[in-house]
């Protein structure tokens, strides 16, 4: 569907919805008028005005009963969505704080190897230290 083909159907729906609604409301208009212009007894007439506004506020009812069943579908669609979503975003929570766990675990790990190893090279280098420092005493003593 080309640009052109989406914006004339774009345009094309509000005007649609608007020509219906001028047909219902010249239906309505045009009912009534052959009501009142029908030549008719005042009782005949007041009970056919009676049965067409119980005829509408039927349809109206009917209406008001199809709109809120919409809005009830469509806040439990919201409520279902919005669970899911809360559910998943616990899901993604839970998995950050589990690999950020794992993550100073890991480190913390790595820095006590080395720490270790820092510990021995230490040692090892003041041990090599007293042995030379032990030599050349030695050196000393025997030559002097």
């Amino acid at each position: 569907m080309s640009t052109t083909d989406t914006m004339s159907t774009t345009t094309e729906q509000p005007l649609r919805s608007g020509f219906l609604l001028g047909v219902m409301i010249g239906a309505a208009a045009g009912s009534l008028a052959a009501l009142l212009l029908t030549p008719k007894s005042g009782k005949t007439l007041r009970n056919d005005l009676k049965d067409k506004a119980q005829t509408l506020q039927s349809k109206g009812q009917e209406w008001l009963q199809t709109a809120k069943e919409a809005a009830g579908n469509a806040a439990q669609a919201y409520k279902e969505q919005s669970g899911r979503l809360l559910d998943k975003a616990h899901e993604v929570a839970d998995r950050a704080s589990e690999v950020t766990h794992e993550a100073i675990s890991r480190t913390a790990d790595a820095v006590a190897g080395t720490e270790d190893a820092a510990h021995r090279a230490v040692d090892k280098t003041a041990d090599t230290a007293h042995q030379t420092l032990d030599g050349a005493e030695r050196t000393i003593k025997s030559t002097g």
